[in-house]
């Protein structure tokens, strides 16, 4: 309704400028056509100068508002023709060469033009008066009525062409409000339709969607994380619970049943305990922050302390490291590349019984890769797309054996693309694990 209003005032606007400039050319305009109705006077007069005939063409050629007159060397008026000119000004005057004067009166614009004419027998002036509030007011009428039904005309047609504009340009907005509705309603599978326009509308539908799609998809997999995790505590919490019935009951005088209960307890404590602490290390990376602590490392100094803290706790296993390029660093916060290396290799260590675990450094391109590798049992191709999902293990009952909470490898991910790096897992059967971890490379002296 509005964008139809503000079209109609913009037309009105539009049709009184056209009538100014219109007013205003045709003013302009009045010397050139007045000289041109002078010498036509003039040519007929040159013709033939018979008083009837010339009487009879000036009484033809006038029109409302205008005077002609033929005026002798003495200033007498020798031929005078007018239609309702309604004054008498200006005086009669004798002009050797052409003119033009506007006159104002009290009640009057007079625009006077003369002319000199010289034949066999005369000589004189030929004058040509327009009284313009006359002649105007038969132009202005003329054209008033014409702009007023033309401009009605076109407001009318502007404003059922913008009222429908706007219905057509607002309805990917009424689309919205009705998507948001069922989104309250429904749920948030509700999509808007897509509009097949690059302009903004289109994109604007389109952000809509793709954002819908990313708010959808973290429900998802809030959702599911908390589905995940209650599962997970369920279990050490079930498993404490039968051991204290079975001690209320009768375990309490028996020592043997007290104990086993008791270190029982305690390591599903701990389990629990290890749960806690990665969710609450997973919370923290999925928080999108703008600034990260960073600072430029060696990866290969990292790597080989690395391997010193795990030799102790690992005497069977051999532990290699390689190195192409010695002078490349990567961007990073040092205790968080510690962090994601541990679970890698602790992985490792874990779940693949490899004897020989090697952690390899290379260069390409502009990257630095940073490789975990192991000759263990290998991962079948099934599982490979589901190893970063929260709680995801290969095996089950392996993994708690080893009490494993199936988050190491979704906070390793997190922490790496915080620092613009990508991870990516290679395995076969029988074969061994490769997990790659690309950095932007630093270059140092």
């Amino acid at each position: 309704m509005w964008s139809s209003l503000c079209m109609f005032i913009f037309f009105l606007l539009f049709n009184r400028i056209l009538f100014e400039v219109i007013l205003y050319e045709f003013k302009e305009q009045q010397q050139e056509e007045m000289a041109k109705k002078a010498q036509t006077v003039s040519t007929l007069f040159s013709i033939n100068d018979d008083e009837d005939k010339v009487n009879k063409w000036l009484t033809d050629m006038v029109i409302n508002g205008e005077r002609i007159r033929i005026i002798d060397s003495s200033n007498m008026v020798h031929y005078e023709a007018s239609s309702l000119y309604n004054t008498n000004v200006p005086d009669a005057v004798f002009k050797k060469d052409s003119s033009f004067r506007k006159i104002k009166t009290n009640d009057y614009v007079l625009y006077v033009y003369r002319t000199p004419i010289t034949t066999n027998n005369f000589t004189g002036t030929i004058e040509v008066s327009w009284n313009m509030k006359v002649i105007m007011h038969d132009i202005i009428e003329s054209m008033q009525r014409v702009l007023f039904w033309g401009g009605t005309a076109a407001a009318i047609v502007s404003g059922l062409v913008g009222f429908i504009l706007s219905r057509q340009l607002l309805l990917p907005l009424r689309e919205m409000v009705r998507t948001m509705n069922n989104i309250l309603q429904k749920g948030l599978n509700e999509r808007m339709p897509l509009y097949q326009t690059k302009d903004e509308i289109g994109h604007l539908t389109n952000m809509f969607n793709e954002m819908m799609d990313e708010v959808e998809d973290s429900f998802n997999q809030q959702k599911q994380f908390i589905e995940d995790a209650s599962h997970e505590l369920r279990t050490p919490v079930t498993i404490l619970e039968g051991h204290f019935n079975l001690l209320n009951r009768w375990g309490k005088d028996n020592p043997e049943i007290l104990e086993e209960s008791l270190r029982t307890s305690m390591q599903e404590v701990k389990r629990m305990k290890q749960l806690v602490t990665s969710l609450l290390e997973l919370t923290k990376t999925d928080v999108e922050e703008k600034t990260f602590p960073k600072e430029i490392i060696n990866p290969y100094d990292r790597l080989k302390q690395l391997i010193e803290d795990f030799n102790p706790m690992y005497p069977n296993i051999a532990f290699f490291l390689h190195e192409d390029d010695k002078d490349v660093a990567i961007l990073i916060d040092g205790q968080q590349f510690d962090q994601i290396f541990r679970i890698l290799v602790d992985n490792a260590l874990k779940y693949s019984k490899s004897e020989e675990i090697i952690l390899n450094i290379s260069k390409v391109n502009e990257h630095i890769l940073l490789s975990v590798i192991d000759k263990g049992i290998g991962i079948s191709p099934e599982h490979l797309q589901n190893l970063f999902n929260r709680f995801y293990r290969v095996d089950q009952s392996r993994s708690r054996e080893e009490g494993g909470s199936g988050l190491g490898l979704s906070i390793a991910r997190n922490l790496v693309k915080k620092y613009k790096g990508t991870i990516e897992i290679q395995s076969e059967v029988g074969e061994g694990t490769v997990v790659t971890i690309s950095f932007p490379a630093v270059y140092i002296s």
